[in-house]
């Protein structure tokens, strides 16, 4: 007893109480198998014997037998996988998948082993949790692509149209593992159709009707495009404003997808571009946003171009020539 902790004992208990949840779990499968076949249909299937089983539950792992059988055209079925909604070679339960690729989003893949170990008691290896999240991935983005499919053509619910929507777009980089720190452009589309009132008191707000997209690749914007169809009926929407930080792939994208919005350039990297190229221009900083602002854009774009004429040297010269190219492109 002198070796006897409260966290030992604690474990113990889970390890226990796991053991006793997977054979009754066992159990609970073998005697629904049993009633599956003394109430099938006689003379439709026939009885082929049993066949083993293992799965990987958030209790641990289970094992048990379930009844194969053979249609009359030579067809194999198993009830009790048909019954429990159990997909063909799956080995391991949604739960348990949701819970190793959930963590898997915020840590290494190393790192969900310890995490599991902690929040379940046993693990897989890091290796099994990759394959397992991939797998989940892949078959996300199949169903994702029949959705989108079925919006093409227009086999959806439609919504009410709103008075105004909002869309808008950015990007940002992840590194891959195991190959060679490359990294992948994830891309986020939000859509939305104006602010409301939090709470019934206070001024806190929030975004109206919001739905959030995640995608990679170029065919983004398209996929986007055809999601805010179906969440805010675009095409039935008059007033729509898009608002990007002016890179090719989303002024494209509006341009190819977006037609009748009205582009709107960022502020947050307006200013940031403003503040990067006249670093050493505080006073006109201010002076050339307020034009941008008031739309007197041809007079800014002068005033960049008198600044480029007589900058303090290249490196100020280079970020002004980009500025203005960036301002040209966006106006």
């Amino acid at each position: 007893m002198k070796d006897l902790t409260f966290d030992a004992l604690e474990n113990m208990i889970f390890e226990i109480t796991q053991t006793i949840a997977c054979k009754v779990f066992e159990k609970a499968i073998t005697d629904i198998d049993g009633n599956l076949r003394n109430q099938r249909k006689r003379g439709l299937l026939k009885n082929t014997g049993k066949r083993k089983k293992y799965f990987l539950t958030r209790f641990g792992d289970i094992g048990y037998t379930r009844t194969r059988y053979r249609d009359q055209a030579g067809k194999s079925h198993y009830l009790l996988d048909e019954t429990l909604s159990i997909v063909k070679n799956q080995r391991i339960s949604t739960s348990r998948a949701m819970i190793e690729s959930y963590l898997a989003t915020a840590s290494s893949y190393r790192e969900v082993v310890t995490q599991a170990k902690l929040l379940l008691g046993h693990f897989r290896s890091h290796e099994s949790v990759r394959r397992g999240v991939i797998k989940e991935a892949r078959g996300l983005i199949e169903a994702e692509k029949k959705r989108l499919q079925q919006i093409r053509n227009l086999h959806y619910p439609e919504a009410k149209a709103p008075t105004i929507a909002c869309l808008e777009a950015d990007a940002t980089y992840l590194t891959l593992q195991k190959q060679g720190k490359k990294k992948l452009e994830v891309k986020v589309g939000v859509g939305y159709t104006g602010r409301e009132s939090r709470y019934n008191t206070g001024s806190s707000r929030r975004l109206k009707e919001k739905f959030t997209f995640i995608g990679t690749g170029r065919q983004f914007m398209e996929a986007f495009s055809l999601q805010a169809e179906a969440k805010l009926s675009l095409s039935h929407t008059k007033n729509i404003i898009f608002g990007g930080d002016g890179d090719h792939w989303i002024t494209g994208g509006i341009r190819d997808y977006f037609s009748s919005a009205t582009y709107v350039l960022c502020l947050y990297h307006l200013q940031r571009r403003l503040k990067e190229a006249l670093s050493r221009r505080k006073p006109e900083q201010k002076v050339i946003r307020d034009l941008l602002l008031s739309n007197r854009i041809d007079k800014a774009l002068a005033e960049i171009d008198h600044f480029i004429r007589h900058p303090y040297d290249q490196k100020e010269k280079d970020l002004l020539i980009k500025l203005y190219t960036y301002l040209s492109r966006n106006r």
